[in-house]
């Protein structure tokens, strides 16, 4: 609760953050059905960027690993740029 007494907003970056793979895959899902109609919408991006990120975390094979890193680097950058 906040101080005054609303609920704490849960962020979409949360689910991610709560170390569930079943919630990173399904932002994977959101984010899918959502990338035609918001493909230059940086915060789509930066989504997109965190999910990867965290699905690093994940994988075990190290090449994997590092393209997920590069994708995620390269999605949080473009949409910090727009």
């Amino acid at each position: 609760m906040t101080k005054t007494g609303m609920p704490t907003p849960v962020w979409p970056g949360r689910a991610c953050q709560a170390k569930n793979p079943k919630k990173v895959i399904e932002a994977e899902g959101i984010l899918r059905k959502c990338k035609d109609e918001f493909r230059e919408n940086p915060n789509m991006m930066a989504a997109a960027g965190l999910v990867a990120f965290e699905h690093s975390k994940t994988v075990a094979s190290p090449s994997k690993r590092d393209r997920y890193l590069d994708a995620a680097e390269n999605l949080c950058e473009s949409g910090d740029r727009n």
